[in-house]
């Protein structure tokens, strides 16, 4: 634009005009052209976040496995199993088994009642807050090992659920794969072959030979 056409343009723009124009921010292309042009636009949502907005949760159920003798593993297992509204079930199992020998019936309660009043209801795909919310809710921010190993069944049962729901490993909604192939963890072994007198190549097999 030539000089003379530009100031002929700023003659013609009121004193307030400009201060409007200058002190307004402009938020995007669409606005500069002026409201008329702008059309609502309909959203489709992807089928995946119709379908997880309806999954609620809807039952938990406590189990109690009594393992048979020597009791490879605990004499009692603790597990937890959730149920969502579209059929969808998530098992967990607690961490600190040890610290619920004798309390059964209490687990059974703590894990109704947590259910109650943290979960029922909730979309299982929001673990990280949901999880928050029971340790915050239930502990105080001091968990003790009785209260953690519930939340923590609660937790794993919430990953279980998720990973169905997208049908992917939960490595996958954790990064994605680092490795192919990764050393297992178990405190269960098979006492025949230990006895047979296999300890030295089971170590070396499954321990690395420590």
């Amino acid at each position: 634009m030539s000089k003379r056409r530009t100031e002929a343009a700023k003659a013609n723009i009121a004193p307030d005009r400009k201060l409007v124009a200058a002190a307004t921010p402009v938020p995007s292309r669409l606005a500069c052209a002026g409201a008329a042009t702008i059309q609502p636009i309909g959203l489709r949502l992807p089928s995946a976040w119709t379908k997880l907005a309806a999954m609620k949760l809807v039952s938990a159920t406590p189990y109690i496995v009594r393992t048979p003798k020597p009791h490879l593993g605990g004499h009692k297992w603790f597990f937890v199993k959730l149920e969502t509204d579209n059929g969808l079930v998530g098992w967990g199992e607690c961490a600190v088994l040890w610290s619920m020998m004798g309390m059964e019936d209490t687990f059974e309660a703590i894990v109704n009642d947590a259910f109650e009043r943290y979960l029922l209801d909730e979309t299982p795909i929001d673990r990280q807050m949901l999880t928050k919310r029971m340790y915050g809710g239930m502990t105080a921010q001091n968990p003790g090992l009785f209260t953690a190993g519930v939340i923590s069944a609660f937790d794993v049962a919430l990953w279980d659920l998720t990973g169905k729901f997208y049908e992917a490993p939960i490595c996958d909604l954790l990064g994605g794969k680092f490795r192919d192939r990764i050393r297992t963890y178990t405190y269960i072994y098979d006492p025949d072959a230990l006895e047979a007198g296999e300890s030295d190549d089971f170590a070396d097999r499954w321990l690395g030979g420590i």
